[in-house]
């Protein structure tokens, strides 16, 4: 079995020769997660349903990880433009309610964002 393990989702599947994401040993780490959603077979149209879908994404990743969002030490958050970032803080505290037990967060607004507005990078730490 090879040490490191590739950890897509089947309805996420891109056509490119890389996962969304990797785990060695406790260690996982993804690409770009984006706002797909899946029941709509598409990626809604509004920057609030979009920030649904993504959220929704992340925790998929980190089931189809072994593992749930309280594994998670570190959100890298890419937005679209500035003003659409409001969208995020409603799913990020259902996500993580308890304001002691958060992950930290950064957020980048990169030049291109292929998709919708946001895409978030997920980096955790998986009880061993």
């Amino acid at each position: 079995m090879p040490r490191r393990q590739s950890i897509d989702l089947a309805y996420m599947r891109h056509g490119n020769p890389f996962p969304i994401g990797s785990k060695i040993g406790n260690v996982v780490v993804s690409g770009a997660i984006h706002c797909y959603d899946e029941k709509l077979g598409q990626t809604p149209e509004g920057p609030e349903e979009q920030a649904a879908a993504m959220f929704t994404n992340v925790r998929n990743f980190m089931a189809a990880a072994g593992g749930t969002t309280e594994d998670i030490i570190k959100v890298r958050l890419l937005v679209k433009e500035p003003q659409y970032s409001a969208y995020l803080n409603k799913e990020w505290v259902k996500m993580f309610p308890e304001e002691d037990s958060r992950p930290t967060r950064k957020i980048d607004f990169p030049n291109q964002l292929h998709g919708g507005f946001f895409a978030a990078e997920i980096y955790a730490l998986l009880d061993q």
